[in-house]
Order: C-alpha cells, then sequence, then structure tokens
C-alpha cells in the first residue's frame, strides 16, 4: 500500500510541474487501476515524507529537495521556483508547520491550474 502511495505522489507532483491540471482532484493509482488519492491525502503524504524526524515541521528546503527527487525536475524549473517562492520567498530555509505547508502546497496547485 505505501509503495502506492508513494507512486501515486510522484505521479500526482510530475503532472502538476509537466502537464495542465484537470479539475479532478483524485489521481489514478496506477498499482490498482482506481482514483484513490485526494490532494489532501497527497499533501498530508508529502509532508509526512520531509518530516522524518516527526516533529510536526518540516524545512523549506527538505520539501524543495523531495520534490526535485520525485520529479526529477531541475530546481530552476519555473514551477519549482515558483514553489520556492511561495513556501521561502526570501530563501531563509524557514521552518514550515502542516498547516502552513498545506496552505503553501494548495496556493501552488491553484495557481498551476490558473497557468493551464
Amino acid at each position: 500500500m505505501f509503495l502506492s502511495f508513494l507512486l501515486c505522489i510522484q505521479q500526482y507532483l510530475s503532472y502538476i510541474i509537466g502537464c495542465s491540471l484537470s479539475e479532478h482532484t483524485d489521481v489514478a493509482d496506477p498499482i490498482n487501476g482506481t482514483n484513490n488519492c485526494s490532494e489532501e491525502q497527497l499533501l498530508n503524504i508529502t509532508f509526512k515524507m520531509c518530516d522524518t524526524a516527526g516533529s510536526g515541521e518540516v524545512h523549506a528546503s527538505t520539501v524543495m529537495q523531495y520534490l526535485q527527487d520525485i520529479t526529477a525536475q531541475n530546481p530552476e524549473m519555473d514551477r519549482l521556483l515558483l514553489l520556492h517562492d511561495i513556501l521561502d520567498p526570501r530563501r531563509q530555509d524557514i521552518i514550515l508547520n502542516r498547516e502552513t505547508f498545506h496552505t503553501a502546497m494548495k496556493k501552488w496547485i491553484a495557481v498551476c491550474k490558473e497557468d493551464w
């Protein structure tokens, strides 16, 4: 099940960065052939993957590195730069709690949807 969610996150985030977004908040699960990952679940899982200490906080740089790793995208790519600007505009490697992370990610996703 964990592998399924990890693949779902990778597919979803790659889709956000590389393509236009559909109106759907669910993403196809490539293993089970179902749509079972909501945007909220994906954000929770992404946060958990970045919060390796289980502290409830993550550094902006950790989020950026994780997204670069799973999407194989250059950090200079427009959409990743946009996310970095939203998460940490002054590049001070700020610490984000779950709520702040969710707010920033949802803002980024909304901007990406508008662009396409």
